[in-house]
This record gives C-alpha cells, sequence and structure tokens, in this order.
C-alpha cells in the first residue's frame, strides 16, 4: 500500500487534463463557469517544494490548490488523501467474523435530461439498499463514492456507485451474492430490469489481499475522469452534468466505517504541527524552493534560476 500512496505525480499530465476543461467552461453562456475555469486555470501553478539533499527526494509542501471538483489536480490529491484515511479507517475495525466487500452498483445510464432526476434515485435507492442489506446482517458500514462516465457517441451518462461494505460474508439468510445485491439494488431503485451489479471480497482477517488496494482507489479516485467526460462533452451536456452535480455529496460513510473515520480525522488533527513538515521521511532537514509553472515549457521554473541558481530538473515526475 506504501507504493500505492508514494507514487509519484505526473504534474505535466494533470496540467494538460485542465485545458480542454477550462475551454469547455470558457465557452459556455454561464457566467459563473468563466470564473471557474480561472480558478481551475490558476490551480497548481505556485508551489513551495522540500528537497532532501540527502535521498534526493522532492515534497510538495504547500501550493495554490482551487479546490474544485472538476479539477484534475486536486481530484487526484483529494483522492490520494482519502485514499490513506480510507487504509487508516480500515485498521481501526475490529475484522474478527468480519470482511470488506467491494460492489459496483449501476443503472442504464441516463440522457443529459434525465441526469439529475437519477442521481436523486440512485441516492434514495442507496439507503435502502443498504437498510435492506443491514437487516439481513450482511453489512455493519459502508463507504460509498458516486463515478460519472460519459458516452460520447450515444450522448449518455454512466452514473455508478463503488461501495466499500464491511460486514459477515453469510448472514442469517445465507451468503452476500453478486445476484442478491442486484436483486436487492433492482428493488430498492424500483427498476423493470436487472442492473449490472458486482460484489467481491477485499480483505480478511488475515489483511489486505492483492486487490485490495485496488479497490480502494476504485472507490475514491474521481468522481470523473480527468482526461474524458467533461473534457469531450458538448456544452449543452456540459451544462446537464455541472448542474446536475452541484450540491451533490460524491463520497459518505456509514457504520462502523463512518466511526472510524472519525477515529482516524480525530488523529490527524491532534498530530497536525503549526505547518507544512520540512523534515524528510529520511530525517533530513529539506532545503525550500518556490516554483512556478510554466505552461509554455510543461515544466516548474524555480525562482532561484533568475538569481542564477542552478535549476534542478522538475519537469516530470520527480515531484512526490
Amino acid at each position: 500500500m506504501n507504493a500505492i500512496i508514494d507514487s509519484q505525480i505526473d504534474w505535466a499530465k494533470l496540467h494538460q487534463y485542465k485545458v480542454p476543461i477550462i475551454q469547455l467552461l470558457r465557452t459556455t453562456a454561464w457566467e459563473p463557469q468563466h470564473a471557474r475555469a480561472d480558478r481551475i486555470e490558476a490551480c497548481g501553478t505556485q508551489v513551495s517544494i522540500g528537497r532532501c539533499k540527502a535521498c534526493g527526494k522532492a515534497h510538495v509542501l504547500t501550493a495554490n490548490y482551487c479546490r474544485d471538483r472538476f479539477c484534475p489536480i486536486c481530484q487526484y490529491k483529494l483522492s490520494r488523501k482519502r485514499f490513506r484515511a480510507m487504509a487508516l479507517a480500515l485498521e481501526h475495525v475490529d475484522m474478527t467474523n468480519r470482511v470488506v466487500l467491494f460492489a459496483t452498483l449501476t443503472v442504464r445510464n441516463p440522457t443529459p435530461e434525465r441526469f439529475a432526476f437519477t442521481l436523486d434515485a440512485m441516492s434514495d435507492g442507496f439507503v435502502k439498499w443498504c437498510k435492506a442489506l443491514d437487516y439481513e446482517g450482511h453489512i455493519e458500514g459502508y463507504a460509498r463514492s458516486l463515478e460519472v462516465t460519459y458516452n460520447a457517441k450515444a450522448g449518455t451518462f454512466h452514473p455508478h456507485y463503488h461501495v466499500i461494505l464491511v460486514g459477515e460474508r453469510k448472514g442469517p439468510y445465507g451468503y452476500l451474492t453478486t445476484e442478491h445485491c442486484t436483486a436487492v439494488w433492482r428493488r430498492s431503485l424500483n427498476l423493470d430490469y436487472d442492473p449490472q451489479c458486482d460484489v467481491r471480497a477485499s480483505y480478511s482477517k488475515g489483511g489486505f489481499v492483492d486487490e485490495a488496494g485496488g479497490a480502494i482507489l476504485e472507490t475514491f479516485k474521481y468522481i470523473i475522469k480527468p482526461d474524458t467526460a467533461l473534457a469531450k462533452m458538448p456544452p449543452e451536456d456540459a451544462y446537464y452534468f455541472v448542474t446536475g452535480l452541484s450540491g451533490r455529496r460524491a463520497v459518505s460513510f456509514g457504520g462502523v466505517l463512518r466511526d472510524a473515520m472519525r477515529a482516524v480525522k480525530i488523529e490527524d488533527l491532534a498530530t497536525q504541527g503549526q505547518g507544512p513538515n520540512m523534515i524528510c521521511e529520511c530525517g533530513t532537514q529539506m532545503e525550500v524552493f518556490t516554483l512556478l509553472w510554466s505552461s509554455g515549457e510543461g515544466a516548474y521554473k524555480a525562482y532561484q534560476e533568475a538569481l542564477g541558481v542552478k535549476q534542478p530538473d522538475w519537469k516530470s515526475d520527480n515531484l512526490g
């Protein structure tokens, strides 16, 4: 898991992902989205870096993030933060006689005009789905995230839930299977068809299995893919997409996982210092650089370069 958490960030690619999103928001007729485009464009353009002289690793200390849910940089940073929190939360849960399951819940692709209505129905249906499984003795907690993809050929959206469930694989009414979850999901949404669902084990008393890290990443990676969805929509579909997601909670927790996430947050607040950590993981004091993003060169340039100080190579993936 540490290898996944500490993977390098391709800043150049994230900045490239911003370009079509910014262009789309600026070509729309809705004025509030123009200011949103400006915030996304400015995001991550000024970064304070701590450079370790001993091990050579670079750490991001602070940056001017916009915290917009459609910004590829902020989405990536938030997904890493949620991954860490979820991994720590699972360590707080007593796994005696419990397993962690990874579920995917879908519905038929709605048209842009039906997108907001479909999200409302999914939200209400998910509450009923959890209550039904809780009544059957299957689940004791959940972590749920919304992801939306876009079918450019058909001009439809594909909203779906990724869910981590904590509970007993075998309850009083039998095993929790994909077929059973599908039937409960269909009944909860009052559908006239069988939706596509999937349930698989990800964690047991012995610890993480191979796909557990991937399951958590799949659950908390993003609400939209940075290189698809919004960037490829025509303005009229983007309007329904942005307004349909406005004010909605993309991630929610319940039961023992909600309690565990609260415990992780409390511990995190208790251990926070008064500022960014200036000591590297290897124990060496870091040297601080302030970098500005150069869109023309696709790289960060240091203030010190203007003073004749040799510029380190920050071009691609050596910012962790």
